[in-house]
């Protein structure tokens, strides 16, 4: 599952960077040692009503014995200091606000983490399909002034990646002129 462009995360900012630093450090002490063949993929996926961001490595990977030391908070890989988050803390603060944490890993296969955060899917009382910035910003004002939400659209890509995302009573208004792209008449 790919995320839904119409879920909101709200979580303390602090803690999800120390928590997404200290993913991205392990997989990166991960991928040592892999002659230039390491890769990082961090990815964002919809987990009912969560929101699941993971962080796989193809590196040395874990034995499933640090791997539990692990999820009983009693181990920390490569802590580098006293301010940095190691696992078991991002495991805590994930708990802390309602959602979960796992760790899959075997020797020589690599690492993947997930962090699974409360989410909650957003709703839209229109849509604006524009180019103009002056214009998002004119309806965006416009839409706080009476209460309303929007989802702002700026060209034809991102219409098709948000069109299975939109609820089919909400209402869109769509600039007479996309650049060159096409004319909002024969989108409509």
């Amino acid at each position: 599952n790919t995320l839904d462009a119409h879920t909101q995360l709200t979580v303390n900012a602090d803690a999800l960077q120390k928590s997404l630093n200290a993913l991205l450090e392990n997989a990166i002490n991960g991928i040592k040692g892999t002659q230039g063949r390491g890769e990082i993929r961090i990815k964002l996926h919809n987990a009912g009503e969560q929101v699941a961001i993971s962080v796989e490595d193809n590196g040395k990977g874990m034995t499933q014995n640090k791997v539990s030391r692990i999820r009983n908070n009693g181990f920390s890989l490569n802590r580098l200091n006293a301010k940095s988050f190691a696992l078991p803390d991002v495991k805590r603060w994930c708990e802390d606000c309602g959602g979960g944490f796992t760790i899959e890993s075997a020797p020589k296969q690599g690492t993947t983490v997930f962090l699974f955060l409360p989410g909650q899917s957003m709703h839209y009382d229109y849509v604006l399909v524009d180019d103009d910035t002056m214009v998002h910003l004119l309806w965006r004002k416009l839409a706080q002034a009476h209460g309303k939400s929007t989802l702002q659209i700026r060209n034809l890509i991102e219409l098709q990646e948000n069109l299975s995302n939109i609820a089919t009573d909400v209402p869109f208004y769509i600039s007479i002129q996309l650049h060159s792209q096409a004319k909002g008449v024969s989108i409509a």
